[in-house]
């Protein structure tokens, strides 16, 4: 990975000098665990801030990716400009041209789209696998020659915005063989988040870390987590990983009246896995949470039983395959992982 400083012709500026203490004191403030990978992510994110190439941020859903590009952003020299995320599964498809570059109205009135809205900011993409040849194509010539058109325009602007792309597994790749060369010749770089459970020793410093933040979010005395519930935490598989992890503790603080976080306030598929076996604390549930998260660890363990094969797991759990299929869907399970 090559790395380059915010300078022209190589020669360090003022600005560099000023900019990357702050930076490290930045990354090692949000990016937070004590794992091999969290050591190694730091370095990386340092590095991909210190230049503008383009940034591939694979990982599962809910692992973060939207996170490290943010961070990405705000330890670089753009971090007065905007940061902007973009899902294709908030835009239909023959939107998202339009979306990102603008289109031309009646009366050859231009809407303006992201990427010339941003101007000097960081656009970050994700779900770009689901576009069009045409369209990567398209994103390809902006990474690469920094120019774009507006959807039934022929007139080319100048963009200065950094693009940073976020797809998921590796064996999901972004770019294929069938996508543009300029667009894979584009991405030189990527940086992988492992799933929760492929990081145990994170889940404690993460868990305290949300503890404060929620503590804050909520005017609620300082609490501590406990080893015992820490413990359970570990076990747990987290198929919604940093963002179930995160929910959790959230509800946990909400709920919760005593200065220590016991096991009592995790959810009951966390603590014992069935419900029945599991006093209702005095401060109640959320039956709603409870009931997903029990369905999540359900559907997860039958995919793995059944090694991602979904119609054997819909049999294995005595539903439809289009049910499970469409419970799939809702929760955000990557089916892949099983296989």
């Amino acid at each position: 990975m090559q790395v380059y400083k915010h300078s022209f012709a190589g020669v360090e500026t003022e600005l560099d000098r000023r900019i990357e203490p702050v930076t490290s004191a930045l990354i090692r403030e949000r990016l937070i665990g004590v794992s091999l990978w969290a050591d190694r992510a730091r370095s990386v994110v340092a590095a991909h801030a210190a230049h503008d190439n383009t940034v591939v941020v694979e990982g599962a859903p809910g692992a973060g990716k939207r996170f490290l590009a943010r961070l990405i952003h705000n330890s670089s020299a753009r971090f007065e400009q905007p940061f902007v995320a973009f899902s294709c599964r908030e835009v239909s498809p023959e939107s998202v041209e339009s979306a990102l570059f603008g289109s031309v109205r009646a009366s050859n009135f231009v809407q303006t789209g992201l990427v010339q809205a941003i101007g000097s900011g960081t656009l970050y993409i994700n779900g770009i696998t689901s576009f069009t040849s045409s369209l990567k194509a398209k994103i390809g010539r902006l990474i690469e020659y920094r120019d774009f058109s507006a959807a039934g325009s022929d007139a080319v602007h100048y963009a200065d915005v950094r693009v940073i792309i976020g797809s998921s597994e590796p064996t999901e790749p972004a770019f294929d063989r069938s996508d543009s060369e300029t667009l894979r010749r584009a991405v030189r770089d990527k940086l992988l988040i492992p799933r929760l459970n492929q990081r145990p020793v994170d889940i404690e410093s993460l868990s305290n870390h949300f503890v404060a933040e929620f503590c804050r979010q909520l005017n609620k005395e300082p609490r501590e987590i406990s080893d015992e519930a820490i413990a359970q935490m570990t076990r747990y598989d987290w198929p919604g990983n940093v963002s179930e992890l995160k929910r959790v503790i959230y509800k946990m603080i909400e709920r919760s009246k005593p200065i220590s976080l016991d096991v009592s306030l995790l959810p009951a598929h966390l603590s014992c896995g069935m419900v029945a076996k599991r006093e209702i604390p005095a401060s109640g549930i959320d039956l709603t949470g409870e009931v997903d998260q029990f369905e999540i660890a359900l559907l997860t363990e039958a995919l793995r039983q059944c090694r991602g094969v979904q119609n054997k797991a819909a049999q294995l759990l005595g539903i439809k395959p289009t049910t499970l299929n469409m419970k799939i869907m809702r929760f955000g399970i990557d089916v892949s992982r099983f296989k």
